[in-house]
C-alpha cells in the first residue's frame, strides 16, 4: 500500500471517529455515553491531537467518577506518550477515595428519667463527626460517621409490647459507615429529583405535609432507591438505604432500652401519638402531622435525630417474619423475590409509642406510599471518613 493510500485510510478513519464522537456526545444517558466511549477507545490509536482534545472534552463532561475512570482507563493504551502522562494523572485523582473532611458537630443527648415529680428530660452536650454533602444552594445533607461495633439486635421477651418478629435476639457486627443525621427532607428530595433519571421518574413534590425542612413522605421503597442512585451518580459516593441491622445499631447508639431516651418515651422528645403512654411513661400531645427534622432537638449518642417517630424509614432488607438465619455482619437480608415486602423502621407521627421502639419492625410492599413513611440514606465510610483517633 503506497503512502497516498495509507493517508487516505487514516483520513477516513479520523472522519469516522469524529462522526461517532459527535453521535456519542448527544447520548443523554450518561452511563450509555461512557460505554460508547469505551467501545470507541481502540479507534483512537493514531488519532490527531485535535481529535483527542475533542474526545477528552466529551470524557470530562461525564459527572460520574467511576464511569469517567473506566473511559480514561480504556483510552490509555491508545494515546500518544505526550498525553499518557496527563491521563495517568487524571486516573490517579479519580482512584483516590472520596475524601470530604470530617468535622466536629455538637448536639444534646436527651434522656427521660423518672423523678418524684414525674418524668424529667435531661439533656447533656456531646459531639461527634460528620461530613456535609452539598446539594446545590437549596440544602446540605449532613452525614454522621457511625463507628464500628457489636450490638444485640432485637428485643428481650420481657420488653413491653414487643412482637415475636423482634427475635430471637442475636449479636451483630457492624462496620463503620455514615448515616444521615435526619430523614431526607423535602428540599433535599426536590434537588435530587432534578438530577438525571437512572431507572424511574420521581415526582418533585409528593409529600402531604409541606415544608422544606419536613421529611419527605409518600415515597415508595422503589423511589427511595432511585433517589439513592441519582445521589450516588451526582456525588461519586455509594449512597443507599441502610440495612435493618445498620438502622437498629445506629438508633440504639449503645443502648439496650426500648428507646434511646430510656425505658419510655415522651412527646417532648419525639413525634408520635403522644396521648397514649408507654410502660408507665408520660402522656403528651398528638401532633397529627410530620414536624420539621430536629424540631424537638433530641439526638441519640451518635448525634442522630428523629430515629423514633415522625416518619417510618425504609430499609434495604426484604421482610422476614423473625431473625432465624439472619446475617450477623450488618448486611441487608435479601431474597430472590423481586417483589418481596420491604422493611420499615422507627414508627411515625401516626403511631402509638410502642411502634417507635428501637426494635420494632414492620413492612410494606416496595411500591406502597403513605404520608407517614420516608427514609434516610447511608454510605460506606472510605478511609478518609474514618473518625480521627482520640
Amino acid at each position: 500500500m503506497d503512502e497516498f493510500m495509507v493517508a487516505t485510510v487514516e483520513l477516513e478513519t479520523e472522519i469516522n471517529v469524529e462522526e461517532r464522537l459527535a453521535e456519542i456526545a448527544t447520548i443523554e444517558d450518561e452511563s450509555a455515553r461512557a460505554e460508547a466511549l469505551v467501545e470507541l477507545a481502540p479507534q483512537l490509536a493514531g488519532a490527531s491531537f485535535n481529535l483527542l482534545v475533542r474526545v477528552m472534552t466529551v470524557v470530562q463532561a461525564i459527572q460520574n467518577k467511576r464511569d469517567r475512570l473506566n473511559v480514561l482507563s480504556a483510552m490509555l493504551p491508545y494515546l500518544p506518550d505526550r498525553l499518557q502522562g496527563q491521563v495517568l494523572a487524571l486516573i490517579s485523582e479519580l482512584e483516590e477515595p472520596d475524601g470530604p473532611e470530617l468535622s466536629v458537630f455538637e448536639f444534646e443527648v436527651a434522656s427521660l428519667v423518672p423523678t418524684r415529680a414525674g418524668w424529667e428530660v435531661y439533656r447533656e452536650p456531646q459531639s461527634a463527626y460528620q461530613f456535609v454533602e452539598v446539594l446545590g444552594e437549596e440544602s446540605n445533607l449532613e452525614m454522621v460517621a457511625i463507628s464500628s461495633g457489636r450490638f444485640v439486635m432485637g428485643s428481650p421477651e420481657n420488653e413491653p409490647e414487643r412482637y415475636n418478629d423482634e427475635g430471637p435476639q442475636h449479636e451483630v457486627t457492624v462496620e463503620t459507615f455514615c448515616l444521615g443525621k435526619y430523614p431526607i427532607t423535602q428540599a433535599q428530595w426536590r434537588f435530587v429529583t432534578g438530577l438525571e433519571q437512572v431507572e424511574r421518574t420521581l415526582e418533585a413534590d409528593p409529600s402531604n405535609y409541606k415544608g422544606d425542612d419536613r421529611p419527605v413522605e409518600q415515597v415508595s421503597w422503589s423511589e427511595a432507591v432511585e433517589f439513592c442512585q441519582r445521589l450516588s451518580r451526582y456525588s461519586g459516593k455509594a449512597y443507599q438505604l441502610p440495612s435493618e441491622a445498620q438502622w437498629e445499631y445506629a438508633c440504639r447508639a449503645g443502648t439496650q432500652s426500648p428507646f434511646y431516651f430510656g425505658d419510655t418515651i415522651s412527646s417532648e422528645l419525639a413525634n408520635y401519638q403522644g396521648t397514649t403512654a408507654y410502660n408507665g411513661g408520660p402522656e403528651g400531645e398528638d401532633r397529627d402531622a410530620t414536624t420539621p427534622v430536629d424540631y424537638l432537638g433530641a439526638a441519640n449518642a451518635f448525634g442522630l435525630c428523629d430515629m423514633h417517630g415522625n416518619v417510618w424509614e425504609w430499609c434495604a432488607d426484604h421482610w422476614h417474619e423473625n431473625y432465624e438465619g439472619a446475617p450477623t455482619d450488618g448486611s441487608a437480608w435479601l431474597t430472590e423475590e423481586e417483589n418481596a415486602s420491604r422493611v420499615r423502621r422507627g414508627g411515625s407521627w401516626f403511631n402509638d409509642p410502642w411502634y417507635c421502639r428501637s426494635a420494632t419492625r414492620n413492612f410494606l410492599r416496595p411500591d406502597d406510599r403513605f404520608s407517614y413513611v420516608g427514609f434516610r440514606v447511608c454510605c460506606p465510610a472510605p478511609r478518609t471518613l474514618q473518625p480521627p483517633a482520640g
